[in-house]
């Protein structure tokens, strides 16, 4: 692949690239990348001269970026990709993807005349890798994306499977030693330890983690190994040239997807905090206003809008710097196509691509820089295409890679990893084996087999989703058309790695998701569809029924009886289960939709890996391996529904001791308590009626009933009929106006209170009952939400207009809690919540004294629109249409000279922004006024009141500092005795006794709140110096 041309172009990148972070690993992959000087003079001189030949012509500078993600050394890997303009099968390799990669960089040349290509990679590289990469520890796809041209890459969860201080190793291209590597064969010790290593091209960023003990990845609170939170490339030349910073975050769970011993060391930061923290940095500190970030973080796009994680990353980023120059984010982890847009008032959106896993689609995204401004003209357009290897003629020196390391691996490959007991397994034409044939039902002994070792090692590991918790499966299922081959046995039962990797070849990786039986259901009812036989599923866990026809496809198929193969209980539709698929039947692979409606919980090892554990797991015990029963789907005598149709149990009372009813000839019946004790078994006689005798009474409100004929049963709870009849909803206010009655605790009749006691007193009557003694029981609360007990009906009578009288007010009140409604009426229709209203001041133009014992106050805004009715404890009452004072102590600097400053809220004029423009206040406290503007009260350092000010006139600084002013001045320090600041918590960076005589820009000045003015200096290379007091330069 590196041929003259294809190195010319990738040389041709680096050349006029500044880097402002850097780390051993970058250093050597520049070194390495500059060993063919000869080649990189031409490259850079060929770029230049066309640059110059330009200039004048071109104002922007088109910029390409190729990127990929989760490619999980997919060296020879082909499979399904699920874009949004189709679904394309074999696509996948190495080879052909950099065939792609090449094809699309001169393309984009001839188009542009442009040489800006970058190729970027975001995280999980490399884990759940197959066995020609995995085995050699992922280092030929290292190798292979040196030959590719990589240059900048970011870290996956995966990177840490044998711990980032491994990954590292193979980066810088090291000598193994025998024991990091751990147990492994001399076999396989010496195809490692032979290995050609290299080091890496890529310059790898990591903006979100940080040291939290000291050790081999550096000091506390460092960069973990010297790894940089960004990348800055300069594309251009002088004046004409522009920054992009590259930032670099992993999902934030990812230490609840990795052994703890491998991410123990680390402290892991929100992903937006980080971004949002180098964004600011590159702007203010190195000019750099188009930033892209490389993230291993998940989404998902639909009619160009993204969504997933990426998106409420990016609600922080603009939240924490809202001019942050996030134009791109490369996103990852979750294996889903991705091409859409965030969009962002005021600003440009930001584009957000995913090329799905596995090297099976690439990303090809183009946009403008603009000199000007310094950022991307508009947000860059991209497109992901699908690597079909019949398209294209696959890149040969990438195949010879991939070829030499299968080559290597053979001693591993053909060695035994388990043992069958031939008495237990098939024999076909002669040979041992445990086939994928299947019987009439479509279930096989082999998709059992896969299915029950990917349940086994699930729950024999030590899984764990994103908040820690340990996570276990209840069922795995698996698409039968990933079983390749049979698994195939020599003479004496042995099982070889190869002959597992046959029969699982793609490297699916593994996914635990969170799935309702509704789901779970639909899934196994999609087989055959569109009348295609084949596409169907092998489980473990679970056993079904089904009715129609399994064979043809005639849309007539339909499953019954879902019921877990532990204790024989029906999955319920709302219930939640955890299920193993694959990442293929994640995406609705082979048109099972339902898959996609469940959520992921965590991620395991590759289908081929995990089958492969399986077996050495059972080694380990030295059990023997089996062919499973094919036992798990059958054809049902009744339907569910049939049985339920002619089911019927006779009404049951509190205190019975039989249960009588019908349902089919010889069914079988139980009754049991709300803990699933049973009570009573019977059997229905050939005329289906049954009768049950019951080991103790019938006491509580349910009664749960099972029904079982065949393969199809039932359950569900039965309610017991009470002497009070069913609870009916009420909702109305009683006051209670006779005496002699009793307020019962229950119906057996225990009195808890007398009417006498509480006579002409409101309660809410939530419920009622019709007694079968003719009479109506209300069941009342206090206004406090207390319940009072029964009480008939007679001793009652209704209240009329429960919000009594209205009541005149006028005054000013702000919203200060959650967790209220306001009321359209009292009905109770919902109109707002305080939650979206909190900070807001309105008129309380009157009030209404509720008989539940709150009082309601109607609110119009400044412009007389009414909204709604609030209870007065969600407000608090002000002074005047200012609002209520609400405490702040921001800092503020004045930024515009059109306002007046107010003395009071009559607005008596004390002073004018004009005459304070620039100068820094702390605003201690606002006010929102009813005229729907927010106006600070500002204080002098000295602790004087300055008066009310609108908000609009000022910005906010992120401490004492004040805000950022441009400047764009040069300055030269003139004064002894004065520190540079590296921050405004007064981190010493330099003296200027050291500086004395230089020259710098002044790019921005802070108005400090203790009365200084402090300039931000950069030299005349862009490096930030830090802060000083003006006092020092002239």
């Amino acid at each position: 692949m590196k041929s003259k041309s294809s190195l010319f172009i990738a040389l041709s990148l680096l050349c006029p690239l500044t880097l402002s972070a850097t780390h051993a690993i970058a250093e050597e992959a520049a070194t390495s990348s500059s060993s063919n000087g000869v080649q990189i003079t031409e490259a850079t001189k060929e770029s230049k001269e066309s640059e110059k030949k330009e200039a004048g012509d071109k104002k922007n500078i088109p910029v390409q970026m190729l990127g990929v993600n989760d490619f999980h050394g997919a060296l020879n890997t082909t499979g399904t990709a699920y874009l949004e303009n189709g679904k394309f099968t074999n696509v996948g390799k190495a080879s052909v993807l950099a065939a792609y990669l090449d094809q699309a960089q001169n393309d984009f040349k001839t188009k542009t005349e442009s040489t800006y290509t970058e190729r970027v990679q975001a995280g999980d590289l490399v884990g759940a890798s197959p066995a020609n990469s995995a085995l050699l520890r992922d280092e030929p796809t290292m190798r292979v994306f040196n030959e590719m041209n990589f240059t900048i890459g970011t870290l996956g969860n995966h990177e840490f499977d044998k711990g980032l201080g491994e990954y590292v190793r193979i980066l810088k291209g090291e000598q193994p030693t025998r024991e990091a590597m751990g147990s492994i064969s001399d076999d396989l010790w010496q195809a490692i330890n032979g290995y050609p290593r290299e080091k890496s091209t890529q310059q790898i960023a990591i903006a979100n983690i940080t040291n939290k003990t000291a050790g081999p990845q550096g000091e506390v609170g460092g960069k973990p190994y010297d790894l940089p939170p960004y990348i800055v490339k300069t594309y251009g030349e002088g004046t004409e040239a522009v920054k992009v910073g590259y930032i670099g975050v992993v999902t934030k769970e990812f230490p609840n997807l990795v052994l703890a011993e491998h991410t123990k060391d680390f402290n892991v930061i929100d992903e937006g905090e980080a971004v949002a923290k180098y964004t600011k940095e590159l702007r203010e500190e190195q000019g750099v206003n188009a930033v892209v970030v490389v993230s291993h973080v998940a989404a998902t796009s639909k009619d160009d809008i993204v969504q997933g994680e990426v998106v409420d990353m990016m609600k922080t980023v603009d939240q924490l710097d809202p001019e942050n120059g996030v134009d791109v984010v490369f996103a990852g982890h979750n294996h889903q196509y991705t091409n859409g847009l965030i969009k962002r008032e005021g600003k440009k959106d930001v584009r957000v691509v995913q090329s799905t896993s596995q090297g099976k689609a690439y990303i090809d995204l183009q946009g403008e820089l603009d000199p000007t401004t310094k950022g991307f003209k508009e947000t860059p357009k991209a497109e992901i295409i699908p690597t079909d290897g019949s398209k294209i003629t696959p890149d040969g020196k990438v195949q010879e890679i991939v070829d030499e390391a299968s080559e290597i691996i053979k001693p591993v490959t053909n060695a035994s990893i388990a043992k069958a007991d031939l008495n237990k397994v098939s024999v076909v034409d002669g040979k041992p084996m445990i086939t994928r044939n299947t019987n009439e039902h479509d279930e096989s002994e082999l998709g059992n087999l896969i299915t029950d070792g990917q349940l086994y090692m699930a729950n024999n590991s030590d899984l764990k989703d994103a908040k820690g918790n340990p996570v276990k499966a209840d069922f795995a299922m698996t698409n039968s058309g990933g079983i390749r081959a049979d698994l195939l046995l020599d003479k004496e039962g042995n099982i070889t790695w190869g002959a597992a990797q046959t029969v699982q070849p793609f490297g699916n990786i593994l996914q635990v998701v969170d799935m309702t039986g509704k789901d779970i259901k639909e899934a196994l009812n999609q087989q055959y569809n569109n009348g295609k036989t084949g596409y169907t599923l092998q489980v473990s866990g679970l056993k079904y029924d089904y009715s129609g026809t399994a064979k043809t496809g005639d849309g007539s198929f339909k499953v019954e009886n879902v019921r877990s193969d532990i204790d024989g209980m029906l999955l319920s539709d709302e219930k939640h289960y955890n299920v193993i698929i694959n990442d293929f039947l994640f995406g609705g692979g082979d048109g099972f939709k339902a898959f996609t409606n469940g959520e992921l919980v965590t991620a395991m090892d590759t289908d081929t890996n995990t089958f492969v554990n399986y077996f050495e797991a059972k080694t380990a015990k030295k059990e023997l391996i089996e062919a499973p029963k094919v036992d798990r789907k059958s054809k049902y005598v009744m339907s569910a529904d049939e049985l339920k149709e002619v089911t019927k149990v006779n009404p049951i009372k509190k205190g019975d001791t039989v249960i009588t009813g019908v349902s089919a000839p010889d069914a079988f019946v139980a009754f049991g308590k709300v803990d699933n004790t049973i009570i009573g078994r019977g059997q229905a006689d050939k005329d289906g009626k049954f009768e049950v005798q019951l080991t103790e009474k019938v006491s509580e409100k349910t009664v749960n009933f099972h029904v079982a004929l065949g393969q199809t049963r039932l359950e569900g709870p039965i309610f017991v009929e009470l002497p009070q009849g069913p609870y009916i909803e009420y909702g109305k206010y009683v006051k209670v106006v006779k005496k002699n009655y009793s307020l019962w605790s229950n119906f057996d009749w225990q009195e808890r209170n007398k009417s006498n006691n509480v006579l002409n007193e409101v309660f809410t009557a939530r419920g009622k009952y019709n007694h079968e003694n003719g009479a109506t029981y209300l069941s009342l609360y206090d206004n406090k939400g207390k319940w009072q007990g029964y009480i008939n009906e007679n001793a009652t009578e209704l209240v009329k207009d429960p919000q009594g009288p209205y009541v005149r007010d006028g005054r000013y009140v702000t919203i200060n809690r959650t967790g209220y409604s306001t009321w359209s009426n009292f009905d109770w229709q919902e109109r707002n919540t305080t939650d979206k209203l909190v900070g807001q001041t309105y008129q309380a133009k009157g009030h209404y004294k509720h008989a539940n014992g709150a009082t309601y106050l109607s609110l119009y805004d400044g412009n007389g629109k009414w909204h709604g009715y609030v209870n007065k404890n969600a407000v608090k009452f002000a002074d005047g249409p200012q609002g209520a004072y609400i405490t702040d102590g921001s800092y503020v600097t004045i930024s515009k000279d059109n306002y007046d400053v107010w003395s009071n809220f009559n607005w008596k004029r004390r002073n004018t922004s004009k005459k304070l423009m620039n100068q820094t206040f702390q605003a201690k406290g606002r006010y929102q006024h009813i005229n729907g503007a927010t106006y600070y009260s500002l204080y002098n350092n000295k602790g004087e009141w300055q008066g009310y000010i609108n908000a609009n006139a000022v910005k906010v600084g992120d401490g004492a500092q004040g805000a950022y002013i441009n400047y764009g001045k040069k300055v030269t320090i003139a004064k002894k005795g004065y520190s540079t600041w590296a921050n405004f918590g007064w981190k010493e960076m330099n003296r200027t006794d050291k500086m004395m005589g230089e020259t710098f820009t002044a790019r921005g000045q802070y108005n400090h709140y203790n009365g200084s003015t402090y300039y931000s200096l950069f030299d005349a290379d862009g490096k930030w110096h830090g802060y000083v007091n003006k006092n020092a330069v002239k």
